[in-house]
């Protein structure tokens, strides 16, 4: 629904954007969120702008802690 907002209700250009996801995290047993890059690239964002994050640079590793 965010995705959705931005694109088409606040009209960004998504060839702009750029989007997360979780690298994983070794030391609490956490692996590469590989759905949700996987999903990220289905809709068409451009690999070079899907970046992995570690726990301490991404939002969601900040929740598992």
């Amino acid at each position: 629904m965010a995705w959705d907002l931005l694109i088409n209700v606040y009209k960004l250009p998504k060839d702009r954007l750029y989007v997360t996801y979780h690298a994983g995290d070794k030391a609490l047993g956490v692996q590469e969120d590989t759905e949700a890059r996987d999903l990220w690239l289905k809709i068409g964002i451009d690999p070079g702008k899907l970046v992995p994050y570690g726990s301490k640079e991404n939002f969601w590793g900040n929740l598992i802690r």
